[in-house]
């Protein structure tokens, strides 16, 4: 059984990540880990999941296969590098990083940790999308300069 740990519990974790690992069979939510009380509460109620106020707690105890990374950017490099080195594999929410010397810490991690680091793109191979990327190769469109993408409604788990 992978053991699973989030490292932020805000919208994006609590509305797409959480429900989806927890509904794996093959996968144990293992910690939550936020700054703020009311969250780390929150992840204790809705999963019975121990829970963290940083990622150095959650290493004393756990050992995540997979660390999914959703709290603020200013914060990314100093909670992935450590899970890196403690052996988890790293999903990262956009965006990756603040600056290139943190892209490159945590890349560099990752590569002597020999874990994977991916950065969490969950739209890139959504309907519409492909649709849109089928409208272009077949002309439909015409010569594309530049593209936005917006969402919007109700963030739902796939």
């Amino acid at each position: 059984m992978e053991k699973v740990a989030l490292v932020g519990f805000g919208y994006v974790a609590r509305a797409l990540h959480a429900p989806v690992w927890a509904r794996e069979e093959d996968v144990a939510l293992s910690g939550v880990v936020d700054l703020r009380p009311e969250a780390r509460e929150a992840a204790h109620t809705e999963y019975g999941v121990r829970t963290y106020a940083t990622v150095h707690a959650l290493l004393q105890r756990e050992r995540p296969d997979i660390a999914v990374v959703a709290a603020d950017a200013e914060h990314r490099a100093s909670v992935v590098v450590p899970l890196l080195k403690a052996g988890a594999h790293v999903i990262c929410e956009k965006p990756f990083a603040l600056t290139l010397d943190e892209a490159d810490q945590m890349v560099s991690a990752a590569k002597i940790s020999h874990r994977q680091l991916a950065v969490h793109h969950q739209s890139c191979f959504s309907v519409p999308l492909e649709s849109a990327k089928r409208h272009i190769a077949d002309g439909l469109i015409g010569d594309l300069y530049g593209a936005r993408v917006f969402s919007k409604g109700r963030l739902a788990p796939y």
